[in-house]
């Protein structure tokens, strides 16, 4: 059995969305997990990732609603890997957003580097395509450091895998967004041809997908 590589991000984000600076009850981080221990004495640890998930995903889809996984992480998910989940996602260190969206890019395999605060910036009505592999990293930045920005209205994001839109997901989340515009690469290169504009197509230098739609876009890209 094995862990699907992004659960343990999904757990970490939702044990930041407990932090001191929201009102949300502690459930993940609540000290040995006593509510859940109150509600079911025996464990079901599967049970509960399985629910706090279901918690968020109203609010953050993308990427708390599992069934929009292409995998069903909890499928052979044992009790033992769901317990030693959990544990880890509740004691792991809190980072600094992009740092931790750094390390999940990095986790996921995909570009966990580039000179992002380089990109040109991008003023409130304006409109940016974010290409796949970046995984809404770029807006993320942006959306903390420029005024008047908000990641699901100045961004849409092109994402073929569940890698990405898990990033773009997390990136979602660190935002406190709602949720984004998610497009595969045929529905956005679909998108572009019927003459749907946006100021700045922006991608990661290292994603050859991102290379890929470049070239088939025919615009101009920003890469990072």
């Amino acid at each position: 059995m094995s862990v699907h590589p992004a659960l343990p991000w999904t757990l970490r984000a939702i044990a930041r969305l407990e932090g001191a600076d929201t009102l949300r009850p502690r459930r993940l981080t609540e000290p040995e997990f006593a509510r859940w221990r109150r509600l079911s004495p025996d464990g079901a640890w599967r049970t509960f990732i399985e629910l706090l998930h279901e918690d968020l995903a109203p609010i953050y889809p993308v990427p708390f609603d599992l069934a929009r996984w292409s995998v069903d992480p909890l499928t052979d998910l044992t009790e033992a890997e769901a317990e030693q989940a959990i544990r880890a996602a509740a004691a792991a260190e809190v980072s600094e957003p992009f740092a931790f969206l750094r390390a999940a890019a990095r986790d996921l395999g995909l570009p966990s580097g580039g000179a992002i605060a380089d990109v040109p910036r991008t003023a409130p009505g304006q409109r940016v395509l974010e290409l796949p592999g970046s995984g809404g990293r770029i807006a993320a930045w942006q959306t903390a450091n420029l005024p008047g920005l908000a990641f699901h209205a100045q961004f849409v994001f092109v994402a073929d895998t569940d890698a990405e839109r898990l990033l773009v997901g997390l990136s979602a989340a660190e935002c406190r967004s709602n949720e984004p515009t998610i497009w595969t690469s045929a529905e956005a290169l679909a998108a572009l041809a019927r003459g749907e504009r946006f100021d700045r197509l922006v991608g990661h230098s290292g994603d050859p997908p991102a290379a890929e739609f470049a070239a088939a876009c025919g615009q101009e890209v920003r890469f990072v």
